[in-house]
Formats: structure tokens, sequence, C-alpha cells
């Protein structure tokens, strides 16, 4: 898992840290590779939150992170 992995977090830490600043996953589907369905589950599963999965093409994909950056 990249919390432990790359961010040397224990599971309580990323828990905490995801559950603090996020109310959910969100995976933004392009359409150029498949839906990782079995690392969003367990990523899910590990954090506590809920995902979802948008369709959204790479324009929309680009505009949605952008608006996202203005709200934070």
């Amino acid at each position: 898992m990249i919390f432990t992995a790359k961010m040397g977090l224990d599971h309580d830490n990323a828990v905490g840290l995801m559950r603090d600043m996020h109310r959910k996953l969100v995976y933004l589907d392009t359409g150029k590779a498949p839906v990782p369905e079995g690392a969003l589950q367990a990523c899910s599963e590990y954090c506590g939150l809920p995902f979802e999965v948008l369709c959204a093409g790479i324009e929309e994909a680009m505009t949605r992170l952008k608006q996202s950056e203005a709200v934070t």
C-alpha cells in the first residue's frame, strides 16, 4: 500500500490522515485503461472511505482537477 511503502505511515495514521482530509475516494475513468476495481476496493477498505468511479474524458478530467485545485 502506498501509505506505508511511500509515505511511511502506519494504518492508524493513514486512516486518520485520509478521513481528516477526505469524504470519499474518486477515480476518474478516462477510458484509456481498465478501471482498477481491485485496487480501489482495497484502498477503500484500508482507509475506511467509500469510492466512486466517474467517467470522464481526458479534457473533462483535467477540467475537474483544475476545479478541485481552485476549491482547496
